[in-house]
């Protein structure tokens, strides 16, 4: 892993902290932020979509180079077949759901089914 890509990560993810204190778990909290927001932008550009321009190059090189990026699927199965790890966000770990299956399964748990209207 890079030191120089650490330290880019860790000083977008500074940046976007508003307060003047910053804490390790919210720089971690955003670290893993920033990696994820430039990982859904490299799976949108290979899908079709707009150019991921202005991301560190490094960072793409780096999760392609790693040897579980292509058998879990690539950038097309980012947050589907694979993530970024919470704790090291440069660390790739497999999915046992994707992202929109777990946020499914949140709002059939949390959220309460709203009475339809009974005609009069």
């Amino acid at each position: 892993m890079s030191k120089a890509l650490e330290k880019r990560i860790t000083k977008l993810a500074e940046a976007r902290i508003t307060t003047t204190v910053r804490r390790a778990d919210q720089v971690q909290a955003e670290r893993r932020k920033v990696v994820r927001y430039w990982c859904y932008r490299f799976k949108t550009e290979t899908d079709g979509g707009a150019l991921a321009t202005g991301a560190p190059t490094s960072l793409r090189k780096h999760f392609e180079d790693n040897k579980w990026f292509r058998p879990l699927g690539g950038w097309t199965a980012f947050a589907g077949r694979w993530d970024v790890d919470h704790h090291d966000p440069l660390v790739v770990v497999p999915r046992n759901k994707s992202v929109w299956q777990e946020w499914d399964e949140k709002l059939v748990r949390d959220v309460p089914i709203l009475p339809s209207h009974v005609e009069r």
